[in-house]
């Protein structure tokens, strides 16, 4: 694959790879390339076809960070509970999640994952602005929720999932978790990217 990166008044941007361009060879044979994107902060992916014998092709996905591309960031997220009752008697379990990136840099493709307690089913999520939903269960039933943003921080958002206990549920301490990633950022502290809340029900 050959891959080269143009300024905006189409000349070589000769910060990137050598003089502007990189070259990768797979194993010595013919390389063909199908698609080349863009992504984070001037990150590239090329999709192609390289030989890896004379006669046999296969696919090969190569990644391009670029000069100047961000290397680390710091996720975070901590979760609080609060226990509430209707005037029917229901039940119900507010979570506040802060998510957070501390720097230095931004993080990219970043997903919040909660499988939801056993003892509740759904009530209803709020997210800020530019979120993505990937996946979550319908009101009254359980499952996981996961939500995404293409870029995010150095900045941190508030996030809120209720859901409602089930009717046979008391005595009980109701535990739930919750992982903040990126799947594209390296992260410095992976310890702070859990959050475990255990709500009593009495």
């Amino acid at each position: 694959f050959l891959v080269a990166r143009f300024n905006a008044d189409g000349s070589l941007d000769t910060t990137f790879g050598s003089a502007g361009t990189v070259a990768t060879d797979f194993n010595g044979h013919n390389d063909f390339v199908w698609e080349i994107a863009t992504y984070g902060n001037n990150q590239i992916l090329v999709a192609g076809a390289p030989q890896l014998t004379a006669a046999d092709s296969y696919f090969g996905l190569a990644r391009y960070l670029g000069d100047g591309a961000p290397t680390v960031a710091d996720l975070s997220v901590a979760m609080g509970s609060v226990l509430s009752q209707d005037h029917f008697g229901n039940r119900f379990i507010t979570y506040t999640m802060k998510l957070a990136d501390n720097g230095p840099n931004p993080a990219y493709y970043v997903t919040l994952k909660d499988r939801l307690p056993l003892e509740t089913t759904f009530q209803s999520l709020t997210l800020p602005a530019g979120w993505v939903v990937y996946s979550k269960p319908a009101v009254g039933q359980w499952g996981t929720v996961s939500f995404s943003k293409t870029q995010f921080g150095p900045q941190s958002a508030n996030v809120t999932l209720v859901v409602k206990v089930l009717p046979n549920v008391s005595h009980v301490g109701v535990t739930n978790r919750a992982t903040f990633t990126s799947t594209s950022t390296a992260d410095s502290d992976t310890a702070n990217n859990t959050a475990t809340t255990q709500t009593t029900v009495p």
